[in-house]
C-alpha cells in the first residue's frame, strides 16, 4: 500500500506519491499539518483550522472559539490534545470547539510554533516577542542564552522524552530536560542563520532544517548536511519520517528522500 506525503504550500495542500503530485480541492494556502488519536487529521491555512476524517471535511473559524482564522502552527501533546497557534494568539481544542489560551496583556500574537509538555506547560514561539512558557494561567518569557545572536527564537518544540528544544538565530539551540538542566548546540554557519525546521526520528534523534542546511543531534554529537555536501536548494523548511523509516525533507528546490543508509 502507498501512502501519501502531504505538501503544505502557498498554493495549498498536495498529495505527493512515488509518481505525482496531486492538489487537494477547496483547502487554501497551508502551513502546517497535524494528527491527533481519534484519526483526524488538521490542516493549518489562511482560512481557518480543516479537519479531514473518513466521513468528510470541517473548517474552524472564529466563531468555533479560535482567536483568529488565520492558522500557522499545530502541535498535539502526549494526552492527544490539539494546540492551535494562530496570528492573535493559541488555542487548545475541547471536544468540538476550542478555548483561547489566555496570556493576560501579552502582546504575544504571531505563532510560528508550540508545543506542550506532559505537565501541562505549553511552549510558545512568537515571530516577534520570542519564546515563552505558559504555565499555570501565567506566561512567562524565556531568557535567551548569550550565545544567540539578537535572541531571535525560531522554534519551540517538546521530544519524546518531554525535552524542551528552543532554537534561536545563529543555529544555537537549547535543551531542557524534565530536572531542569540544560545543554546548549552549536549548529554552525553551515545550517544558516535561522532554523525552519524540526522533526524527531523513530530512534530519537532530532533533526533540524535551516535556511543553508540539515541538522541532525544524536546525544552531544552534531552532524551537518549542507549544500557543499551535494544538499540542493538554499534551506531546509519541513521534516518528516515516513513508516518505512526514510526522512523526507522539504528545500527550497525540491523533494528529497534520505533513507537510513544514507
Amino acid at each position: 500500500q502507498t501512502c501519501a506525503l502531504p505538501i503544505c504550500s502557498e498554493s495549498g495542500l498536495h498529495r505527493f506519491t512515488p509518481r505525482k503530485v496531486s492538489p487537494v480541492p477547496d483547502i487554501d494556502s497551508t502551513w502546517s499539518t497535524e494528527t491527533t488519536p481519534d484519526g483526524s487529521a488538521w490542516i493549518a491555512t489562511n482560512d481557518g483550522l480543516v479537519q479531514i476524517t473518513a466521513s468528510g471535511r470541517r473548517r474552524y473559524r472564529e466563531e468555533a472559539g479560535l482567536p483568529s482564522r488565520f492558522v500557522r502552527a499545530l502541535s498535539t501533546d502526549t494526552h492527544g490534545t490539539l494546540w492551535v497557534g494562530t496570528d492573535r494568539g493559541a488555542a487548545r481544542r475541547v471536544g468540538d470547539h476550542f478555548e483561547p489560551v489566555a496570556t493576560g496583556n501579552s502582546a504575544i500574537s504571531r505563532l510560528l510554533s508550540l508545543a506542550a509538555d506532559s505537565r501541562g506547560n505549553l511552549w510558545l514561539c512568537d515571530r516577534r516577542q520570542g519564546a515563552f512558557v505558559w504555565s499555570n494561567g501565567t506566561l512567562t518569557a524565556i531568557q535567551p542564552p548569550r550565545e544567540a545572536s539578537g535572541g531571535d527564537a525560531n522554534f519551540v518544540y517538546v521530544d519524546r522524552r518531554d525535552r524542551v528544544w528552543i532554537g534561536y538565530a545563529g543555529a544555537i539551540v537549547v535543551v531542557t530536560e524534565p530536572s531542569g538542566a540544560q545543554t546548549v548546540h552549536r549548529l554552525g554557519d553551515s545550517v544558516g542563520g535561522v532554523l525552519t525546521a524540526v522533526h524527531e526520528d523513530a530512534k530519537g534523534a532530532i533533526w533540524i532544517g535551516g535556511t543553508r542546511g540539515l541538522g541532525r543531534i544524536r546525544g552531544n554529537q552534531v552532524d551537518v548536511v549542507s549544500s557543499q555536501n551535494g544538499l540542493p536548494g538554499y534551506g531546509v523548511f519541513a521534516i518528516t519520517q515516513d513508516m518505512s523509516g526514510d526522512l523526507w525533507l522539504g528545500v527550497s528546490s525540491a523533494i528529497l528522500r534520505l533513507t537510513e543508509s544514507d
